[in-house]
């Protein structure tokens, strides 16, 4: 047969066997968006959102719990920490992790919507770098489900990188000819489409805003090489509508 490039069609398996190969390959975990900006989103986090000392937290997509590792030192009060993945690798990872922590309260693998857990049952629920890899169909899903889980009130924490570059992280494999995405986002995000569309499912828009996920080092050699410090993310703060 003729070698033909042509796009990918993700499916949930399609991206189920990525992820798992991401996470079983210990090469990849320091290239996480957790690992290398995790503290910062965390502090960022708590400066932001009035989290109560009895808040119930979710990490929704949970991946290998960097983010979780971030916030945990930062938790005060009887606050909790809960994690959903929809690959059983970075679950059971996760459960093992912090196994010994009191504030983690378990993590759940999550194989289609909606979640085990009950309606109004968070106060906050965080999604890091989630956004970006979901289609029409499941990102609805999901804004719905966050919806659903949070409390009259409660707060989404969304990041996802900035009016991203798309064609520049495009690979072709050599064997079957398809082209996708290294990390496998299917979609480019702005501030105005991020508010336009968290807003259509019923949030409310607090903070939408562009940020440099980099320590004061990386800003300066932003800033030599740019003439600019390069804001690559994005930070969406919802709350849930009546």
């Amino acid at each position: 047969m003729p070698f033909v490039p042509h796009e990918i069609e993700w499916t949930a398996e399609k991206s189920k066997r990525l992820w798992d190969y991401y996470g079983s390959n210990p090469k990849y975990a320091e290239t996480f968006f957790g690992f290398m900006a995790g503290k910062l989103v965390a502090k960022r986090l708590f400066s932001t959102i009035a989290v109560s000392n009895r808040a119930r937290l979710l990490d929704f997509s949970c991946g290998p719990g960097d983010i979780i590792a971030a916030c945990l030192p930062l938790m005060r009060g009887n606050q909790e920490i809960y994690a959903t993945d929809f690959s059983n690798t970075y679950v059971q990872r996760v459960a093992d992790r912090f196994k010994d922590k009191s504030r983690f309260k378990g993590s759940v693998l999550t194989q289609s919507l909606p979640t085990p857990y009950p309606d109004g049952f968070f106060d906050v629920i965080i999604a890091t770098e989630v956004i970006e890899h979901l289609l029409d169909s499941e990102l609805d899903g999901m804004l719905a489900e966050c919806r659903r889980l949070l409390k009259p009130g409660g707060q989404i924490f969304l990041t996802t990188p900035n009016n991203e570059d798309y064609e520049a992280s495009k690979i072709l494999c050599p064997e079957c000819g398809c082209t996708f995405h290294r990390w496998q986002h299917v979609r480019v995000w702005t501030a105005g489409t991020l508010a336009a569309r968290a807003e259509s499912a019923n949030f409310i828009t607090r903070i939408v805003q562009p940020v440099a996920w980099q320590r004061w080092l990386g800003k300066l050699r932003s800033l030599a090489v740019n003439r600019r410090v390069i804001k690559g993310g994005l930070v969406y703060v919802g709350e849930r509508a009546p």
